[in-house]
């Protein structure tokens, strides 16, 4: 592994942190190369055929702005090749816009078409969207641009002039390196790995008395969601081929960067449970030193971590030197830091050391990511709101629905929004299409949509007191610091895109607002800036009530869908399990299937979020229960898929126990699943406790680290079986015990470790 990776603390660590993989970073340094190259082709191009330099540079900025948001693959035939081609569809919209320019009605409702296309392109993939989104774009700025079918072979021409240097500007100097992306990204999982240990040690002991621990608990608790996400999106990248070409070392790095946040995860359970405990002062402070150990050393000197674990240890046995007289907490939970210790120091060695030494192992299956990204993020409520709307599906015209369904409500918008835009604001109704574009396209859910409203309401408000004081700022005839706020502002909003919608609605407002000088008196901007706002919010709104009336997706169906998921990804872990012990040869990816139930549980938080907001009192406090019952049961789930994993050949009794067990616990979620989907017959959860304390009480005299780890197995099971059961009374399920198995179970010994 690169020393940059696992290096000492650098003062730069906070970027990666706050931007992993430098993703944000990135995408704005593709707009400034490819704005830039743009507009100075552009317009070299304009005077060198004698075109207008307005135009050339317009047409200059918008391939650099669309292509670096558009066109962001890694492939280099793919960046390339999508680059390239951006010229034919931009310029025939526009060539298409000059034959309707004497027909503003008709060219009207050829550009409110071509967004209704926009839409059906959806379900035809990536290339298709982008090409169908050049037209619509092409569309509405030839019913700005003064441009005449004479002029649209030279516009080709610079177009096409400046799409290849925009491929060879990002080429030279924004080169895909997804390699790199990766090993930033562990950068940045290291560093939350630090600020976990390093909260954990305030939590347990903070140095200053009069410090605030329960600031450090929601430190911790921050970095903790955050380590989770950076080893999603570590899975995600792995499954690119130009990341890990040998999918045997991409499992086996998935598999010890699982053991890290597993190992992780369980420090900051056991720092937040001593907090509340009253420990001798000494092993407290041992405790901490061990945390503080954790956060400090460089990665490559992991075995310092097990010096540390080793005082906890002694301190611990010192405080408590009968175990008769122990008390319940204490020294289980001091053991328990000490043992995570040792765990950390091992996924962390294996970690580091996976680019030396085992490019020559092979694991027992091949990696195969447990997450995908969409847009280049995790994933949030799209893969529950398609289930949801794959229900729509069925016999005769149902058939037709997934792919109808975006164009019919893209086309109810713009059917009533053109009207009213145009009664409102003639020379820029499409204002109001741009409303309803935004609105539609990549939000899923009602609440997505007024959140995304009320981003764009105040972004652009921002941007517009921005825009006029810079415009003032600067004055009229400084074409260079106009062009370059455009630039800036274009940049800036780029990279905070997928941050927030609002950033970007700033820098796009701030941008435009430099280019309306141009043509509209200073005084007028603010009346300009306002009739913007309405027409965007017109837009908006009714995109929203079309999309809530025409095959809706409901926010609390596709809620109760990502549980639904979540529990299902809990089965299928469960199902592995059974099959890891069933047949220890078989090829099954335990720790594949935990970090699933994560992704799933990041789903769900997702989309219940929007609805803890909301004033709705109890309701709003039983989502929060729900929303922690399923952390729980992840928390043991990914305990389980870790503990599991192991080759054992158990004798016949016990593998059948294990198999009603499995087949009990699989069972219980499907039924629950159907429950909490409104799709079930009133099945009871079926515990599985009962079945455990059998297998229990047949491991009671094996010994070995094989059965240490099947009763810390059976451990997970049970807390599992525990926050599941809790998750159906919620629902209202009924709990019910599963029957023992038939005769005493007898006590035996498992086959020597």
């Amino acid at each position: 592994m690169p020393h940059r990776v696992g290096g000492p603390r650098r003062r730069w660590d906070w970027v990666l942190a706050s931007d992993p993989g430098l993703a944000d970073l990135q995408s704005a340094w593709r707009t400034l190369i490819c704005l830039v190259v743009g507009l100075a082709v552009g317009y070299g191009m304009s005077h060198a055929l004698s075109f207008p330099s307005m135009l050339g540079m317009m047409i200059g900025a918008l391939i650099g702005q669309l292509g670096a948001t558009l066109v962001a693959d890694n492939s280099i035939a793919k960046l390339t090749g999508g680059t390239l081609l951006m010229p034919v569809p931009l310029v025939a919209g526009l060539t298409a816009s000059t034959w309707t320019q004497p027909h503003r009605t008709l060219g009207m409702w050829i550009v409110s078409a071509a967004l209704v296309v926009v839409f059906a392109c959806l379900k035809f993939g990536p290339v298709a969207l982008r090409n169908g989104m050049l037209v619509f774009v092409s569309l509405l700025m030839g019913a700005l641009m003064p441009l005449t079918r004479a002029q649209c072979g030279r516009l080709f021409v610079i177009a096409m002039v400046v799409a290849v240097a925009c491929v060879a500007a990002r080429l030279a100097l924004a080169y895909p390196m997804p390699y790199e992306d990766l090993l930033r990204t562990q950068r940045a999982f290291v560093i939350e790995a630090r600020r976990v240990a390093g909260a954990a040690a305030e939590v347990v002991a903070p140095a200053d008395p009069s410090a605030d621990r329960a600031a450090a608990l929601r430190r911790m608790e921050r970095s903790l969601r955050r380590l989770t996400t950076r080893t999603l999106t570590i899975d995600a990248q792995l499954a690119q081929p130009e990341v890990a070409a040998d999918p045997h070392v991409a499992e086996l790095l998935h598999q010890h960067l699982f053991d890290c946040e597993l190992a992780l995860q369980g420090l900051g359970d056991a720092a937040r449970r001593i907090a509340g405990t009253p420990m001798p002062q000494a092993l407290r402070d041992a405790v901490r030193a061990g945390l503080e150990t954790a956060r400090d050393i460089p990665l490559r000197r992991t075995g310092t971590l097990r010096p540390a674990a080793e005082r906890i240890r002694a301190e611990a046995a010192a405080a408590f030197p009968s175990a008769g007289g122990s008390p319940a907490q204490e020294q289980p939970l001091a053991e328990r830091v000490a043992d995570l210790l040792d765990e950390l120091a091992d996924s962390l060695t294996a970690w580091l050391s996976l680019g030396r030494a085992s490019s020559h192992d092979r694991t027992r299956a091949p990696f195969q990511p447990s997450v995908v990204l969409e847009a280049g993020v995790l994933p949030s409520s799209g893969p529950s709101a398609r289930r949801v709307l794959a229900g729509y599906d069925g016999p005769g015209w149902r058939r037709a629905v997934p792919y109808v369904r975006a164009p019919l409500q893209a086309a109810a918008a713009v059917a009533i929004t053109v009207p009213l835009a145009d009664a409102l604001n003639p020379a820029r109704f499409y204002w109001g299409l741009v409303g309803v574009m935004i609105t539609l396209l990549g939000n899923n859910t009602l609440s997505e949509r007024v959140r995304k409203l009320f981003h764009r309401i105040i972004g652009t408000v921002v941007g517009a007191v921005v825009g006029v004081a810079l415009v003032h700022l600067i004055g009229p005839g400084h074409v260079y610091w106009t062009l370059t706020v455009i630039v800036v502002a274009c940049t800036a909003g780029t990279w905070g895109m997928k941050r927030q919608y609002a950033y970007w609605a700033v820098g796009l407002v701030t941008a435009l607002v430099q280019m309306y000088a141009l043509t509209t008196p200073t005084g007028q901007l603010d009346h300009l800036l306002t009739q913007r706002v309405e027409d965007n919010g017109l837009g908006i709104v009714v995109a929203t009530l079309c999309a809530s009336v025409i095959f809706p997706a409901p926010t609390r169906r596709v809620a109760r869908e990502s549980v639904r998921a979540h529990l299902s990804a809990v089965a299928d872990l469960v199902k592995r399990v059974g099959e890891r012990w069933q047949d220890p040869e078989a090829p099954v990816r335990l720790r594949g299937a935990g970090l699933a139930v994560s992704s799933a549980l990041h789903q769900a938080q997702a989309v219940h979020h929007p609805l803890l907001r909301l004033p709705i009192g109890g309701r709003g406090r039983a989502i929060g229960n729900r929303l922690g019952l399923l952390s729980t049961a992840t928390g043991h789930a990914k305990a389980l898929a870790a503990a599991a994993d192991i080759d054992i050949d158990l004798p016949p009794r016990i593998r059948e126990q294990v198999g009603a067990v499995v087949d009990t616990m699989a069972g219980s979620l499907a039924s629950l699943g159907g429950i909490v989907v409104g799709a079930g017959d009133g099945g009871a959860w079926v515990r599985v406790d009962p079945l455990l304390r059998d297998l229990r009480a047949e491991l009671h005299l094996a010994t070995g680290p094989r059965a240490d780890a099947m009763r810390r197995s059976f451990r997970e099971l049970a807390s599992l079986d525990e926050a599941l059961a809790g998750l159906a009374a919620v629902y209202g399920a009924a709990v019910a015990a599963a029957p023992r198995t038939a005769g005493a179970p007898v006590r035996r010994p498992l086959a020597a470790d």
